[in-house]
């Protein structure tokens, strides 16, 4: 086959896999600040679908005051649903069993995710927070050598985002093109915010609604006294 057919089959390959940015968290609660995220990953990169990881526990935070697998899961669908964009996948709990962990880093779910969807290819999407710090985690470079990093802003990180390892040992991406692997990180274009769960959670406990919450999500927690039956740190 001649180079120039040979080039030609990996762009028809390209253009036939789908472009899907991943959204782990531990939603525990969800909140209107995740399902903006995914509105605005939508607008700004040419993706079909935003997948939403539910962690069945992240390896950064502690067990007390999280909320069971099943119900970070159901505030999470209450939260997106409507947007037929939005997936939330509980794919991560199955890994962490196949592993025999109860929980799993970034790296190894990206390595099962493209083990399993071979012709999907995954942008990976990561705060503020966690970007200045992404350089410490197990399999680091592992992700940022195959997947471009999309990085929302986070209150108190403006002036930290692009001197941190994480941002000088990437290349600053100022668009994600279908068609071709771009690597790198791209600043996600949105104000910062101060929404959090632990402030969600602290109104929950005292049987508060939080403004930063849907209804339906905010009805469901309170329904099941999701956050008084263990004191949540602050």
């Amino acid at each position: 086959m001649k180079q120039q057919d040979l080039l030609c089959c990996n762009q028809c390959m390209i253009k036939a896999n789908k472009l899907i940015a991943l959204f782990g968290g531990s939603f525990n609660p969800a909140t209107r600040r995740h399902r903006a995220i995914g509105q605005r990953l939508l607008e700004q990169l040419p993706i079909e679908q935003v997948w939403y990881l539910v962690s069945p526990q992240n390896p950064f935070k502690s067990t007390q005051g999280m909320a069971r697998f099943e119900d970070r899961v159901a505030m999470l669908r209450l939260n997106v649903e409507d947007e037929p964009r939005f997936v939330v996948q509980t794919i991560e709990a199955r890994y962490a069993q196949e592993c025999g962990q109860v929980a799993i880093n970034s790296s190894i779910s990206l390595r099962c995710l493209v083990r399993d969807f071979p012709d999907h290819r995954f942008l990976w999407v990561v705060g503020a927070d966690n970007f200045v710090q992404m350089h410490t985690w197990s399999g680091y470079r592992d992700i940022i050598a195959k997947h471009p990093v999309i990085v929302v802003p986070r209150e108190g990180y403006d002036g930290k985002i692009e001197d941190c390892p994480s941002a000088k040992e990437m290349v600053a991406l100022h668009h994600i093109d279908k068609t071709q692997m771009s690597l790198g990180w791209f600043l996600l274009k949105m104000e910062p915010s101060g929404i959090n769960a632990t402030a969600c959670r602290k109104e929950l406990r005292a049987e508060k609604e939080p403004l930063s919450m849907r209804p339906a999500v905010v009805r469901y927690a309170l329904s099941r006294a999701l956050y008084r039956k263990t004191r949540t740190p602050i």
